[in-house]
């Protein structure tokens, strides 16, 4: 266990991470950014619930998300923000395939 923790407070210590921490703040400080995301969640949701009821694709709901996306992805602080957090995913994705890797070693020896 100590190594994981360890391993955690590397993590926690990680540029990425404190900079993903501090965008967050930015954002969270900013009400304008929390309704536009709000918006393209209320979207997303839409485009799922009219796929669901009708079975067919939503062309339009589509578009507005994609239009409302990229009007919030102009933002530097918010693609930025995005762009953290796929780098810090891939970061996770590959421990989480070390780890697997190790314990499947040490299953198979």
């Amino acid at each position: 266990m100590a190594k994981l923790d360890e391993l955690l407070s590397k993590l926690k210590n990680y540029d990425q991470i404190k900079r993903a921490e501090m965008l967050k703040q930015i954002i969270l400080e900013h009400p304008d950014y929390l309704d536009r995301f709000q918006r393209i969640l209320t979207i997303q949701k839409e485009i799922v619930r009219l796929e669901y009821s009708t079975g067919m694709k939503q062309t339009e709901a589509k578009k507005a998300y994609e239009t409302e996306l990229e009007k919030l992805l102009e933002e530097p602080i918010i693609s930025e923000y995005l762009q953290t957090l796929e780098d810090i995913n891939d970061l996770v994705q590959n421990i989480t395939s070390l780890f697997n890797e190790l314990l499947n070693n040490e299953n198979a020896e």
